[in-house]
């Protein structure tokens, strides 16, 4: 029963500035160029067009789903 002590802990690693740089850089969604702004920019309009859509779809739905009973 001894040997199923305690595990000694994993010493802990350590990275190089540069290598925290380079990933921090990564990380980042600043890097967007132009065309990738008006993509993103685009994208979101069309996001809230369609739900925008949905909603009065749903709205229409539960309308006339009263009008038939």
């Amino acid at each position: 029963m001894e040997s199923m002590g305690k595990k000694k802990p994993r010493p802990r690693r350590s990275f190089t500035p540069e290598f925290k740089a380079e990933i921090v850089e990564l990380c980042q969604w600043d890097g967007l160029t132009s065309g990738e702004r008006e993509e993103l920019a685009a994208s979101r309009r069309e996001n809230r067009r369609l739900r925008e859509d949905v909603e009065i779809l749903r709205r229409a739905t539960s309308f006339f789903a009263k009008e038939t009973r």
